[in-house]
């Protein structure tokens, strides 16, 4: 680099800014995949230190998240329906989130749950896929949750579905993956009486 002479101006360069160690980080991609098995979109979960998380969307094969390209949220399969193929004769767990449909998952369970959230209001027809099962609810522990399976409730009870709600003892939004978190167990859960059509498990 020439030394600059007496006199001639120095050109501004400000002072970089530490990176800071809430920095937004991919922490996990949740294929949706249709009847076909064939990979619709992918929802990845970014995830800050301060706890703060956003969700974005991109289509197969893209490297960046720039969203769904014109398909709508009804249009998307169920996460976690593939799986109702291969046991046709299993319960399965509704819940909200993909992180909670995990943890149930990992527990042997087949769960479902849809890419909106609990804001999320025309389901198109990704709730056929239920249709005649034994549906448990799981809201989470809030009144958004509450309101979401609801609908749920209300839309599964014209499908022939056996409907039942899992209510169990979390902190406030606490889920299912909390639940198992915790030390909670499948035999918890499906100790109830299956006759009733609420699950009420005590702490």
């Amino acid at each position: 680099m020439a030394e600059l002479s007496k006199g001639q101006p120095r050109e501004y360069r400000p002072t970089p800014i530490p990176i800071r160690d809430e920095a937004e980080r991919l922490v996990k991609i949740y294929p949706y995949v249709d009847d076909d098995g064939v990979i619709v979109a992918e929802k990845g979960r970014f995830e800050r230190t301060d706890g703060r998380k956003t969700f974005r969307w991109r289509m197969p094969g893209a490297e960046g998240w720039g969203g769904l390209d014109g398909i709508s949220m009804a249009d998307m399969p169920l996460y976690g329906a593939p799986a109702l193929r291969l046991q046709p004769s299993a319960s399965v767990y509704y819940v909200e989130g993909e992180k909670a449909c995990d943890a149930c998952t990992a527990q042997g369970l087949v769960a479902v749950t849809h890419g909106g959230g609990a804001s999320i209001k025309d389901f198109g027809a990704s709730l056929n896929v239920l249709r005649g099962r034994t549906v448990y609810l799981w809201p989470d522990n809030d009144a958004p949750g509450s309101a979401y399976m609801a609908l749920i409730k209300a839309k599964l009870s014209v499908m022939g579905c056996d409907i039942r709600l899992v209510s169990v003892a979390l902190p406030p939004k606490g889920d299912a993956f909390d639940y198992f978190a915790s030390g909670g167990t499948v035999e918890g859960i499906e100790s109830a009486d299956p006759e009733k059509p609420v699950v009420q498990l005590l702490a």
